[in-house]
């Protein structure tokens, strides 16, 4: 979990503290992933007040390993492999563009494809929600989940599980 500036790990997930270390400052939006394609997770921060504002730390020892910037203040970071080809991506969720899906598949700070997908007031969220082990899309409205399977901008299915206020969670094993 992330609390502050602090990062709570139980890699056992036995609910027991494995490690606790800083990383980032309050206000961030912490994310994970295998940014450098190493093969072992890493972890960033999305800073909204700074110009770079991706921060990496690649090695998990709260050093920074990389900066750089890719959106703006007010976007809602989001990574996962959303062009299939087995690496990990970013996009931000832009609620104040029409085309408010911009992708960089290649994480060199460029807007490789941008897109529309939701409405602004909705909360992004992406997981493989129908179990193919593919990185879907959706946003979260007031208790209704909102899903494109094939990334292409159309519905393919409105669950309903919620309601307006809730946190949408995903987690995808």
């Amino acid at each position: 979990m992330f609390r502050g500036n602090e990062w709570i790990i139980d890699y056992h997930r036995d609910g027991s503290v494995d490690t606790r270390d800083h990383f980032g400052i309050p206000g961030d939006v912490p994310l994970a992933g295998d940014f450098n394609s190493d093969g072992t997770l890493d972890r960033a921060v999305f800073r909204a007040s700074a110009w770079d504002n991706w921060i990496f730390d690649d090695q998990m020892d709260g050093v920074v390993d990389t900066r750089d910037h890719f959106g703006i203040p007010g976007d809602v970071p989001l990574v996962g492999d959303f062009n299939s080809d087995g690496t990990p991506d970013r996009a931000v969720f832009r609620a104040s563009a029409w085309d408010n899906w911009i992708f960089d598949y290649t994480m060199d700070g460029s807007a490789d494809t941008r897109n529309h997908y939701g409405n602004a007031g909705d909360v992004p969220v992406v997981g493989s929600f129908n179990a193919d082990a593919i990185v879907d899309r959706a946003v979260f409205r007031n208790g209704e989940w909102i899903i494109d399977y094939s990334m292409d901008g159309s519905v393919d299915s409105r669950p309903g599980f919620g309601m307006a206020g809730d946190v949408p969670m995903v987690v995808t094993l």
